[in-house]
């Protein structure tokens, strides 16, 4: 089986492959990027072809996520130079890994392949009936698609909704000209901050971020709502900067989502000089938590849908499903959502 992304996507790839139960691999590749699965009835077994040489990205990938030191690293690409073999193989020899450790690893690097694959919209793929490659059964876990495609399919649906609030992924951003030393800023967003160069497109700024797509086009909205980085410079193609977006249907301005990241950064505090009247924030504020929370309840309901045919029959099975953590179906006053599937039309009704 093999074709162009367009005709199917990869999420419906992978749908038809987990429903029919196939063992075999999956190979895509877009845009210069490649990746592969590897199936075991249906289920993923692997991310990774035991014949990739020296430069094997998982190995890079341990690297990046703190699981081999740099020494580490240095030790393993020697000996595949010289010796050669499986990556996997020799990190177990070398006493580096234990096998329980690379079976968890393998099963994370397997996660986030399948999640980032899956926003992979133009390429080809080709899928075969083949266990060549496959690694050893006895260090691995296998993993159901199901839950980790629903994962990914929401994840990919909060990119897109992310994007509304900025410019295009290939616009260069820079700091403001601000007193930086003045803002209280949360560790990750400082890390962040530390990549926008004035050089750096927006995309750039992702790829090389530590933190996930999502968590890091979050930080970058409420930098660009603060003022703290700004448009260095528009692809050719644009002529002026594209202004931030309601989020859906729900009108909230652009005013509300810079107060309430001014407030998460304790930039406007009761005491400040100058400071707006907090206390007749809040109500606007709310407004924009309450909007976000439920723009993510109707997320992921869209994505359980489009897996499993139907809406679920109650809330809670968002969360038994992985969508949305325990505390997301309840609004930030602490009261749960009220839900209500009805089958006969298709549809549900969702109320605070």
């Amino acid at each position: 089986m093999r074709g162009e992304l367009g005709t199917f996507s990869v999420a419906e790839i992978l749908q038809l492959i987990g429903m029919q139960e196939k063992s075999g691999v999956l190979r895509v590749r877009s845009k210069g990027k490649s990746a592969v699965l590897f199936f075991d009835a249906g289920k993923v077994v692997s991310a990774r072809d035991r014949r990739q040489g020296a430069r094997d990205p998982f190995l890079f990938y341990l690297q990046e996520n703190g699981a081999v030191g740099l020494e580490q690293l240095n030790q393993v690409i020697e000996a595949k130079q010289s010796e050669g073999g499986d990556t996997v193989e020799i990190l177990l020899n070398l006493r580096i890994l234990d096998q329980e450790e690379l079976a968890n690893l393998l099963s994370q690097y397997a996660r986030q392949t399948l999640q980032n694959m899956v926003k992979w919209e133009t390429g080809t793929y080709e899928f075969a009936a083949s266990a060549d490659g496959m690694p050893e059964r006895n260090i691995t876990k296998p993993l159901r698609l199901e839950p980790i495609l629903m994962e990914a399919l929401r994840r990919k649906d909060e990119v897109e909704e992310i994007r509304r609030f900025l410019p295009t992924f290939d616009t260069t951003i820079r700091v403001a000209e601000l007193n930086l030393e003045d803002l209280h800023l949360e560790t990750q967003d400082a890390a962040i901050l530390t990549l926008v160069d004035g050089r750096r497109t927006i995309e750039e700024v992702i790829e090389q971020s530590s933190t996930d797509e999502v968590e890091t086009l979050d930080i970058l909205e409420r930098l660009f709502a603060l003022g703290v980085i700004s448009i260095a410079e528009m692809p050719h193609r644009e002529t002026r900067t594209r202004m931030l977006s309601p989020l859906r249907s729900v009108a909230v301005t652009a005013g509300i989502i810079v107060l309430g990241a001014a407030l998460r950064f304790t930039i406007l505090a009761p005491d400040t000089p100058g400071a707006f009247p907090v206390n007749k924030l809040r109500g606007g504020v709310q407004e924009f938590i309450d909007s976000r929370e439920i723009a993510n309840i109707h997320m992921a309901l869209n994505v359980y849908k489009s897996v499993n045919g139907t809406y679920p029959e109650h809330l809670q099975d968002l969360v038994t499903t992985g969508l949305l953590g325990q505390g997301q179906i309840k609004s930030g006053r602490g009261l749960t959502y009220t839900y209500m599937y009805l089958p006969t039309e298709g549809e549900y009704a969702l109320s605070q």
